[in-house]
């Protein structure tokens, strides 16, 4: 019995090994986990960027790799955007 429980955790340690060096060499690859986590947070309630935090929180404990700059840059360019579309509507408003 012993045996069959060494070969699991053998295998267990052999699977994160596996994970952790995809993650760390394919950037999409850890970014598509993280999108994962982060969406069954969103669908739970949480906000988008807590959710994206806690997602990044689980990604650097588990694997090791850094996703929350990611997370920073992305809000970041929503946050332009969306100045980008209100200042857009308010010059539409104003033309009108």
């Amino acid at each position: 019995m012993s045996t069959i429980n060494t070969l699991s955790t053998y295998d267990a340690v052999m699977a994160m090994q596996t994970l952790r060096y995809e993650m760390d060499i394919a950037e999409d690859y850890a970014w598509s986990w993280h999108c994962n986590i982060a969406m069954l947070l969103i669908d739970e309630g949480v906000g988008w960027l807590q959710a994206n935090e806690r997602a990044a929180s689980f990604m650097q404990t588990a694997f090791d790799v850094d996703t929350l700059t990611r997370v920073r840059r992305t809000y970041a360019e929503m946050q332009a955007l969306t100045k980008k579309s209100d200042s857009e509507h308010k010059a539409r408003i104003l033309e009108l």
